[in-house]
């Protein structure tokens, strides 16, 4: 009902415009506008009177199109063989190998594979796959989409004949405004083409090949598992001078390795030590230059030096008191 409601609205929409433009004569760009969206008014309705979209058409006038594909989970006990034997079932029933990857460690192995083989021999193969190990999970799909191919069909068949029509008038373009519009609904025209064909495309190779995603998973066999006795026993004399030898050893280089980089520190603070010791050198002479040309510089310092050892060693005494205001600290 959308699909008539539009086309009648299409068709409503021309009839108007003609008798608006009846008064004088019609543009070539106008009317191929026109006759354009009468062609697709008029694919609307095929479409509807084929019925895309509604009903699937009867079996015996299209084929059903079907897409299966296939997901197994296999846990063995040798993947190798396991794997090998899966390939070579895979290219009996006309199958290829599409990816794989396989990882070993010493606790499990496992492999994944994406396997592409015709539909008809899903089945068969899922079936030996089932024999060549536990099966920890299998699921298959199925999409019929028939009907969505149909209709892309239709529609690209549709924009095809559109196609021929937009390139009709361009050839009866006047004007360049005219031929710029016209290019631009080929342009368009031409991409929907072009995405309907790749669909299509990609559901052909969908609906002839199925692909199977399959992991398998090696378990080690509880059977193969040896437990290792565990012993306990104490060192010899021999080892023990061993064990202790190596520990000397290993101080004397650990204290050799500290004086090795304690040089190389040394050697690498030489020219620092070096300028510290002229400054220095510098600074010690100047004062002595002073000392020489001002002798009381030197008085100085010596009374200076004084009154400091006598502050330090001066002891009040509080038997006499001279010094009443000294008062003895707690104790």
């Amino acid at each position: 009902m959308k699909r008539i409601f539009i086309s009648l609205i299409a068709i409503t929409l021309i009839a108007l415009t003609g008798c608006s433009s009846g008064g004088g004569p019609s543009n070539s760009y106008d009317g191929a506008v026109a006759e354009t969206t009468m062609a697709m008014a008029s694919d609307e309705m095929y479409a509807i009177d084929t019925g895309v979209g509604t009903d699937l058409p009867d079996a015996a006038e299209s084929e059903k199109m079907i897409i299966r594909n296939a997901d197994i989970s296999i846990q063995t006990l040798n993947l190798d063989e396991t794997y090998s034997k899966l390939t070579a079932k895979l290219y009996e029933l006309g199958g290829s190998i599409h990816t794989e990857n396989t990882e070993k460690n010493d606790f499990s192995a496992y492999a994944n594979a994406v396997f592409n083989l015709p539909p008809q021999n899903l089945d068969a193969f899922l079936a030996y796959a089932e024999e060549c190990g536990k099966v920890t999970h299998k699921s298959i799909s199925s999409e019929d989409i028939t009907s969505q191919y149909i209709d892309t069909e239709i529609r690209l068949e549709n924009k095809r004949k559109n196609l021929e029509k937009m390139y009709e008038y361009l050839d009866e373009a006047y004007n360049s405004e005219d031929v710029l519009n016209i290019q631009r609904e080929i342009d368009q025209i031409t991409a929907d083409i072009e995405s309907y064909q790749g669909q299509l495309n990609y559901w052909s190779r969908s609906v002839a090949e199925s692909k199977v995603n399959i992991e398998i998973r090696q378990l080690q066999d509880p059977d193969e598992i040896e437990i290792e006795d565990v012993e306990f026993s104490t060192l010899s004399a021999e080892n023990m001078g061993k064990i202790m030898s190596n520990g000397i050893k290993k101080c004397a280089d650990v204290i050799l390795t500290l004086l090795q980089w304690l040089i190389i520190i040394i050697v690498t603070l030489l020219p620092l030590i070096g300028v510290a010791a002229v400054v220095i050198a510098i600074v010690f002479l100047r004062r002595k230059l002073l000392d020489k040309k001002h002798p009381e510089r030197v008085e100085a310092r010596k009374l200076a030096k004084e009154r400091i050892n006598k502050a330090r060693n001066y002891q009040p005494n509080s038997t006499n008191g001279a010094d009443s205001g000294y008062k003895k600290p707690p104790q």
